[in-house]
């Protein structure tokens, strides 16, 4: 339910059918183990309206429905005057989310590095917008989406309210910044972005930050900020001394799954390479999982790389070929320099490698019969821009591009840092 309805069972995935019957299926998980009458199904179906023959579809899809879950025990049954999906609460990934986010809370104060794993596990289980292929073919739907919106969004709070009990206030402040963006009405954000920004020696941007969300709360709701936010306001001009951690932990130079970077998500720390650290991410903003390199602080405080960051990747972004991997997204801030790519699966390059020698001709298939350069040597004479002129005539032109491609954009299997090439660019 994290994500376009799916299901999956011992063969692999369910076949689940159109969307009336998707809608169906979805109806029945949001109120699992309860009996949903036929009146309202068809109600949620097809509105004030149904046709003569809506009772019947109805029938026909509670029965392809049966078909398909109802595989090793009967989930799917007719209790009157309705149906009933039984299942317990680990085969749905919103049950388990809502029980681990609430586990999490009531710990929260007590165990805070506990409570984080819970959340960082809990998130980990979105995969998009809840329920987003059926979501508007039924009211109710739209509700429970907007529920578990709110939950996911309390739970990102309640992990970074762990995150600054274990002294990562740095790390807090720039995820922040963009969630407040996103969320602008939230004062829960706001006030730890004020302690963050706090924490870290910021006290003016603290301060400021409180006046933006005054401003925006009086612009848009007409109200002033809450008592909890006017007493942290207060707090931090007084330097009270209740705002700092009595034993600040030693910050960590690896961000760990289930922090937030500009509105990714990181999942898994796919390992550490030469230049930096690779990550699974997700973007809810687009539900999409995508690649994350996050490159060594020192290396992208260098004054060449500095100098050659943003050109090179806005060159790379702009190339369109099969066998060069799509460049997302890519920044560069004090803490290290950030590349957003497509999420590669199949396995990595030295895995393939362990199986056995390739022939040539694998290998050209695998470049795209040598039309990108990979490391210091061309695999042939031809350049990207070459093969698309051919059928472009009036782009004959040359585009100005890095003489070798950066190691993360040539495609050729999953993401993973010790795949690379050696390379000097970012």
């Amino acid at each position: 339910m994290l994500g376009p309805l799916a299901a999956h069972g011992a063969p692999g995935a369910v076949t689940l059918g159109g969307p009336k019957q998707r809608t169906v299926l979805a109806l029945l998980l949001v109120d699992a183990n309860t009996v949903v009458t036929t009146e309202r199904l068809i109600d949620e179906l097809y509105g004030d309206e149904p046709p003569d023959a809506a009772r019947k579809s109805l029938q026909s899809y509670i029965a392809n429905l049966r078909k398909a879950v109802n595989t090793e025990r009967e989930l799917l049954q007719g209790r009157p005057p309705g149906y009933l999906l039984e299942v317990d609460s680990s085969q749905v990934d919103a049950l388990v989310f809502e029980r681990l986010v609430h586990q999490a809370h009531v710990m929260l104060d007590s165990d805070p590095a506990g409570a984080r794993d819970r959340l960082t596990e809990a998130l980990a289980l979105w995969y998009g917008t809840p329920l987003s292929d059926v979501a508007d073919e039924a009211p109710s739907l739209r509700q429970a989406v907007m529920k578990l919106t709110e939950l996911r969004l309390a739970a990102i709070e309640d992990r970074i309210e762990a995150d600054l009990a274990l002294g990562q206030h740095r790390a807090a402040a720039v995820e922040l910044e963009s969630l407040v963006a996103e969320h602008p009405l939230r004062e829960r954000l706001w006030g730890q972005l004020m302690l963050a920004l706090y924490r870290c020696g910021r006290q003016a941007e603290a301060l400021r930050a409180y006046q933006k969300a005054r401003r925006i709360l009086g612009e848009e709701l007409g109200i002033e900020p809450s008592p909890a936010l006017r007493e942290l306001e207060n707090r931090i001009l007084a330097h009270d001394d209740g705002l700092d951690l009595a034993e600040p932990p030693p910050a960590s130079a690896e961000l760990a799954p289930g922090r937030t970077v500009r509105g990714y998500e990181l999942r898994e720390s796919l390992g550490e390479g030469r230049l930096g650290v690779m990550y699974r991410a997700y973007q809810p903003a687009m539900g999409r999982e995508v690649a994350l390199e996050v490159t060594r602080p020192d290396l992208a405080a260098g004054a060449e790389f500095a100098r050659r960051f943003a050109a090179d990747a806005a060159l790379v972004a702009r190339l369109e070929h099969p066998h060069i991997v799509p460049l997302y997204d890519y920044w560069r801030e004090p803490g290290g320099a950030f590349l957003v790519t497509r999420w590669m699966r199949g396995g990595t390059l030295s895995s393939a490698l362990r199986r056995g020698s390739w022939h040539r001709d694998a290998v050209a298939r695998l470049l795209g019969t040598g039309r990108i350069r990979a490391g210091n040597r061309a695999s042939s004479r031809r350049r990207p821009w070459e093969s698309r002129s051919r059928q472009h005539p009036a782009r004959r032109r040359r585009p100005r591009i890095p003489q070798r491609l950066p190691h993360w954009c040539c495609r050729g299997g999953a993401n993973h840092p010790g795949d690379r090439p050696s390379s000097r660019h970012p």
